[in-house]
C-alpha cells in the first residue's frame, strides 16, 4: 500500500480530506509512485484529537469521523496521535479503541517516539511494555516510529535499536507495524542519498515492517525559518523536484524487496562491525551461517516455500563504499545455494564447495537475496 500523505501546513479540514479522498477514488487508474496500486490516504480530522477523553461528546465526535470517512474506497487509516508521551497512552487508547469500534475495516494509527540512541535495556523494555499496553488497550492494528538516524557525524543507533525493539512488540501483540524514514532534510540534517535510503528501506523489510512512509515535504518553504526544509520530493508550486525521481526508485525497491521476501518476524543478524553509535543490538542466529567477512552487513533468515529451503536478505550497511562479502556457510547447507539477485549487482553463484562459502558484491546501500537449500 502506498498513502498520499498531506503536507504538515494542513489543518486538517475535513472538507479538504473529503476532497482529496473523492478524487483519489475517481483516480483509481493512477498509480502511486514506484507501485502498481493506486494511492490511499491517512486522514487527520479537527474533530478527534487525542486528549479526546477529557471532554463530554467526544464518543460521538468519534462516530461522526469515522461516518463521514469510511465509505471511501481511498482510505488507508485514521492517524490518531503523532509522537504522544507514554503518558498520555491511556487516553489514545480509549479513542483508538472508539475508531476500532465504529469502523472495524479501517485502522486507527499511531506513530510512537523512537528510543534514544544510547537506551539502555530497562529502557527498552519500559518502551516495549509501554507500546504493548497502547496496542492492547487500543485495539490497534496498526503502530509505526519516525526514527532519523542520519547525522552529521554518522548514523546514530536510534534507527536500528528501535526496529529491532518494534519488532519484539509486534511478534508479542500480532499487530503489524510500519517505519517512517526521512526523505527531506531539515534543521542540520540534510536530504537522505538513494544509497542511504535503499539501506533504511532493506532494514525495515529485514525486520517485517509491512509498510514505509517517506518523510517528505514541500520544499523550500519560503515562510519556515526554523526548520529549513530541504529536498523534498514536490516543490511549493506543485512540480516535482529534481530529488522525485530518487524517491521514485527507492520506493520502487522498497516494494520489490518486501514481495519477494515475506517475512512477518524474521530473525535478523548484523555482522561486520562499524556499529552506530550507541548500538546495543542483540543479535538473533542465522541458521546455517557459520562467518562473514568484507565489512558490515545485515542478515535477515525466513524459512522460504519448499521443504529445506531458505532465504536471507543481505544488505550492505556501508553507504559510500561497494563491498564483497564472504558468507561461510554451515555443514547443514548444500552445493546447491544459490544467490538470487534482486536489482543488485550480483550474478547468480552456486556455493564453492571446497571453501564452504559464497562471495556476494553489493553497491553502498545495497541488497541481494540468498535462496539457501539444506541437506
Amino acid at each position: 500500500m502506498d498513502v498520499a500523505v498531506r503536507p504538515l501546513e494542513d489543518t486538517n479540514d475535513r472538507t479538504r480530506n473529503l476532497a482529496t479522498l473523492g478524487l483519489l477514488d475517481t483516480l483509481r487508474s493512477v498509480k502511486a509512485i514506484g507501485s502498481s496500486e493506486p494511492p490511499q490516504l491517512f486522514v487527520r480530522d479537527d474533530a478527534v484529537h487525542p486528549d479526546e477523553p477529557t471532554r463530554s461528546g467526544w464518543r460521538d465526535r468519534v462516530r461522526a469521523v469515522t461516518a463521514a470517512y469510511k465509505a471511501h474506497r481511498s482510505l488507508a487509516a485514521y492517524f490518531v496521535a503523532d509522537e504522544p508521551s507514554p503518558a498520555d497512552f491511556d487516553r489514545v487508547a480509549q479513542v483508538t479503541a472508539a475508531f476500532r469500534e465504529f469502523d472495524g475495516v479501517h485502522p486507527a494509527y499511531v506513530n510512537l517516539l523512537p528510543l534514544r540512541d544510547q537506551a539502555t535495556v530497562a529502557e527498552q523494555e519500559h518502551w516495549r511494555a509501554d507500546a504493548a499496553r497502547l496496542i492492547r488497550n487500543g485495539r490497534l492494528q496498526l503502530f509505526s516510529f519516525a526514527a532519523y538516524s542520519q547525522r552529521a557525524f554518522g548514523e546514530d543507533a536510534t534507527f536500528l535499536l528501535t526496529l529491532q525493539n518494534a519488532q519484539r512488540v509486534s511478534r508479542e501483540t500480532g499487530c503489524p507495524f510500519a517505519t517512517v524514514l526521512q526523505f527531506t532534510g531539515f534543521g542540520p540534517l540534510a536530504p537522505i542519498a538513494l544509497a542511504q535510503m535503499n539501506y533504511l528501506a532493506a532494514e525495515a523489510v529485514a525486520y517485517g515492517a509491512i509498510g514505509i512512509i517517506w518523510f517528505t515535504y514541500w520544499t523550500p518553504n519560503p515562510q519556515e525559518t526554523g526548520m529549513w526544509w530541504k529536498g523534498g520530493a514536490v516543490e511549493y508550486d506543485g512540480a516535482p523536484s529534481a530529488r522525485a525521481d530518487t524517491l521514485l526508485l527507492a520506493n520502487t525497491l522498497a516494494r520489490t524487496l518486501a514481495h519477494e521476501f515475506q517475512a512477518r518476524w524474521p530473525a535478523v543478524g548484523h555482522f561486520g562491525g562499524a556499529w552506530p553509535r550507541g548500538a546495543v543490538l542483540t543479535n538473533q542466529r542465522i541458521p546455517g551461517l557459520a562467518s562473514t567477512s568484507g565489512g558490515p552487513l545485515t542478515i535477515a533468515d525466513t524459512p522460504a516455500s519448499g521443504r529445506g529451503r531458505r532465504t536471507w536478505l543481505v544488505i550492505n550497511r556501508d553507504r559510500v563504499n561497494p563491498r564483497t562479502f564472504v558468507l561461510r556457510f554451515e555443514r547443514s547447507v548444500g552445493p546447491e545455494a544459490m544467490l538470487r539477485p534482486l536489482l543488485a549487482s550480483a550474478n547468480w553463484q552456486r556455493l564453492d564447495s571446497a571453501a564452504r562459502s559464497i562471495d556476494v558484491r553489493l553497491d553502498p546501500g545495497e541488497s541481494a537475496l540468498l535462496e539457501l537449500v539444506e541437506r
